[in-house]
């Protein structure tokens, strides 16, 4: 009788903390999926932001192309701003036209070894 009392309790135990394992299981799966998708609602949001300022800059750098806005009228900041949004402009063209070179060039060495080769 005292062995299927131990048996019992053993097994009771069991039960419980099996169930506990099996619940906690559950619940940290739910807690990372729930974390995943405030991670992405995040991201998105961030780079909601992030294209709203890219667009703002945007707009400013064409007012000041255009002579609508002067430069006097930014703030230290805004004008610091807009430096570093000219250049990484002039960048991104400077990248595309040798780009566009490097394409020109090849094509320029296919045409001069198809007219040898004739």
């Amino acid at each position: 009788m005292n062995n299927n009392l131990w048996k019992k309790i053993k097994e009771f135990f069991r039960n419980l903390f099996g169930k506990n394992e099996k619940i906690l299981a559950l619940n940290s799966s739910d807690n990372f999926q729930n974390e995943k998708e405030n991670n992405n609602f995040a991201e998105q949001i961030s780079m909601k932001e992030q294209l709203q300022k890219q667009e703002e800059k945007h707009k400013v750098a064409q007012k000041l192309l255009d002579y609508e806005l002067s430069p006097y009228d930014l703030t230290e900041e805004e004008a610091d701003e807009m430096t570093e949004y000219f250049i990484k402009d002039i960048e991104e063209k400077n990248r595309e036209l040798e780009r566009i070179k490097n394409h020109i060039l090849s094509m320029r060495k296919e045409l001069e070894f198809l007219n040898n080769k004739n």
